[in-house]
Order: C-alpha cells, then structure tokens, then sequence
C-alpha cells in the first residue's frame, strides 16, 4: 500500500479513460476490491450489503478534492468496523495528501488513536483544538484528571458535563467547583497549545510564495461561449429527456440561484438558451390555437390570412412569455415588488389595450405608454381585427350599407309626406376600403 503512488487528481478527474486510477486506488485503499464490478444493490436486489458504509465512503473520496468533512460515519456500525473504516481514511489521506475531519461518538481507544489532531466541541465552543498528545496535559492543568482504566474519548465527552465532572477531580486538597464550557474555552486560549494556534491564525499568508495559477483571476472558468454552449447542450438534454416531467421545471430555481452565487455562470447564459429551445414549443403551441380557433369563428378562409394571424399570435406568444420573465426578473427578491410590480403591469395591458381605454380618448400621459407597448397585445388585436375587416366579404358588405343608408338619406331629403327613415348606425365616411 505505501507504494501506491498518485497520479496527479485533476489530471484523472478531466481525462477520460476507461479504467479510472483514483477509483482503483480508492477500492484497494478501503479493502472493497473484491466488490469491483458489484451491483450496489436496491430495494428489490441485495448486491452489496456489509460493504455499504465503505462504499459511501468511496462516493466521497472519489474525485478532485483533497479535504473531506464526514459527519458519524459509525453510525450502526460496531467499534471494529469504524476502526477499519477511520484506518482506511488515514491511509488515503497519507497517499493523496489530503486532510479529513470526521465527527465521531464515543469512539473506542484503537480508533482515538488513529487521529493526529483533536477538535472538542461541547455548547457550541471549541473547548480544546490541537495535537492529541497534550489533550490529557491541557484538562490535568484545569485539574481533572482521566482514569488509567477510562477511555480518553468517553472521558473527553464527560469532564464538561456538570453530573459527571466532579469524578474527574484530581486536586483533593481543593475545594471542587464546577467548571463551564466558557471557563475551558478561555482558559485554552492562554494554554500554551492554544496560545500557538492564536499566533498561527494571526499571521497572515504571504501571497509571494503562492503559485500564480492557484487562483484564478477570471470570473468564470470559461469562454462566454462556452458558457452558452454549455447551457444549450444542457437544456435541449433535459429538454429531450424530461417531456413528461417539463412541468417540474420549476423545482431548478434554487439550483441557479446557488450555481450564479458560486459563479458557475451569468443569468444571461442561463436564461438565454431556456428562450432559444422554447420558440420551437412555441410554434407547436401557437400552430395547435389557430388550427382550432381560425375557421370556427369563421374568419376569411384565405390561406394568406391564415398565415398571417399565426404570425401576429406568435409574436404575441414571445411578448407574453417575455414580459412574465421580465416580471419574475425585476421581483425576485421582494414578494411584495413583484406583486406590485405585476398587478401594475396588468392594470397598463388593461387600460391601453385599446377596448378599456381608445387611442382617440386616452390622456395626454397615454401617448408615451402607447409608444411602449406598440408591440404588444393591443396593436396585435387591432391588426387581428382590422385584417379581418378589411377582406372581400366584409367590403361588400360595407359597401352594402353604405349604399343603402345613403338612398335612405336620398328619400328623406325628397320626401314630401314627412314620413322619415332613419337608421341607428354610423360608418365613417372617410373610412378607405380597397377595391375587390
């Protein structure tokens, strides 16, 4: 085992290769090579069963990183398994060079003895950090004493504690009183291990005798370009794996939220691939409404008109999915803006969409809103409206009425009987129709 020799991790982790030399080692490390090519197992299928802790473990250690944190990993485990387990950690960490701070409960003494460095933590403070030699050093100078015959790890879990302290007591020619977490804590701070942690924390880290590529100085790992080809090939895989899940989208807000955090890449290269793989959804969507809507309402069987009102309801599609994002955008981080925010934006789709509120009879303060919104559903419903108006069938039918209300007009005028027609209807007569 000491002449495994490690290939350099971020090499492994980039290259791909068909046998992985970090895995090989993890599993010769931990004893599990004997499990190599083994289903892990399931509910339905057993697989592997007393190599289970081990495995998980293999999870962690697995990859690029050299520091692990490892929270009761002997949790129904019995003490001759955690030794194995807490041995086989310190051999990885001897051959990777790495560092691992596991939590543990009462271990037994064959595994305290495994540690190099001791964290004791009791109510929240740190009542003794430092080498594993000088723990017993640094509580016989508070007083207590452990037992020949007491493990140190159960007698390290006991002296805080205010029912079990007073047995640990070694100085019988003084009065016992009984010693808080915070009494300990100060006290390490003036005890020699502590006061050379202190000086060790206070000095700062000289920058000249780090490597110039150990931090990066770019604010993403890439190119923008490969940012947005990355995001693209991400979004049309789930795009074409996930149909039936397309609904559930949603649940990968907090994952962008913690990716931009950590600089994984901008909202614009996120956002703008999600924009680019949903205007085919679109035309499918849009394709489906007029099909179903265009000739049973009966408007103009014309197939050029057909193809223009898909292309006014298209862009009416965009406008609409834009604005909800522009919406979401602007209150994200206050419910109560984006709330005030998106009742505003309706009110103003309302009032200018030009049924509430005409252009003709709008306040002097509207022309400017209407300058903003030319390209929503407004100008998008007058032009669905008037393209209609203005076929074959319509014309005549205007030129119909025209007609008739003036020979209407004509017979008042020459009436000589007083008898009167008269006709609650109003065509303007500047109104221009082309000629059919």
């Amino acid at each position: 085992m000491r002449n495994l020799r490690a290939l350099p991790l971020r090499y492994v982790a980039t290259e791909w290769r068909e046998v992985n030399v970090v895995t090989d080692y993890i599993l010769k490390v931990l004893g599990l090579d004997v499990c190599a090519d083994t289903l892990v197992g399931n509910q339905m299928f057993r697989g592997i069963y007393l190599e289970g802790k081990g495995n998980e473990l293999q999870l962690m250690l697995v990859g690029p990183s050299v520091v692990s944190f490892m929270d009761e990993i002997s949790t129904g485990l019995d003490s001759s398994t955690t030794f194995q387990i807490v041995k086989s950690i310190k051999q990885y960490v001897h051959i990777f060079n790495g560092t691992a701070v596991i939590s543990l409960l009462q271990p037994a003494l064959e595994t305290y003895n495994l540690f190099y460095d001791i964290i004791l933590i009791s109510d929240g403070q740190i009542v003794y950090q430092g080498s594993r030699e000088q723990v017993l050093e640094f509580f016989e100078s508070m007083g207590f004493k452990c037992p020949e015959r007491k493990g140190v790890a159960d007698f390290l879990q006991e002296v805080t504690l205010r029912k079990d302290q007073e047995q640990y007591w070694a100085q019988k020619d003084k009065p016992y009183n009984f010693v808080t977490v915070n009494e300990f804590a100060k006290a390490f701070q003036f005890f020699h291990v502590g006061r050379k942690l202190g000086d060790e924390l206070a000095t700062q880290f000289d920058k000249a005798k780090s490597h110039p590529a150990a931090l990066t100085t770019r604010k993403y790992g890439v190119k923008k370009a490969e940012l947005v080809k990355a995001c693209l090939s991400r979004e049309f895989l789930l795009m074409n794996r996930n149909l039936f899940v397309y609904i559930f989208k949603f649940v990968q807000l907090p994952i962008f939220f913690k990716q931009r955090k950590l600089l994984f890449y901008p909202p614009w290269a996120y956002s703008l691939p999600a924009w680019i793989i949903k205007i085919p959804i679109t035309f499918v969507e849009v394709v489906v409404w007029v099909f179903i809507t265009y000739y049973v309402i009966g408007f103009d069987p014309s197939i050029g008109r057909f193809f223009r009102q898909y292309l006014l309801l298209l862009l009416l599609n965009q406008m609409a999915s834009a604005l909800f994002r522009f919406i979401g955008a602007i209150g994200r981080g206050d419910l109560i803006l984006a709330n005030t925010f998106g009742s505003f934006a309706l009110v103003m789709l309302f009032a200018l969409g030009g049924f509430v509120l005409s252009r003709g009879r709008d306040l002097a303060f509207c022309y400017l809103s209407y300058l903003v919104i030319q390209l929503q559903d407004e100008h998008s419903q007058e032009s669905i409206t008037y393209r209609q108006q203005v076929e074959q069938e319509f014309i005549l039918i205007w030129k119909f009425l025209r007609l008739l209300i003036s020979k209407i007009r004509e017979y008042n005028l020459s009436s000589t009987s007083g008898t009167r027609v008269y006709i609650d209807l109003e065509i303007p007569e500047t109104a221009n129709f082309k000629d059919q």
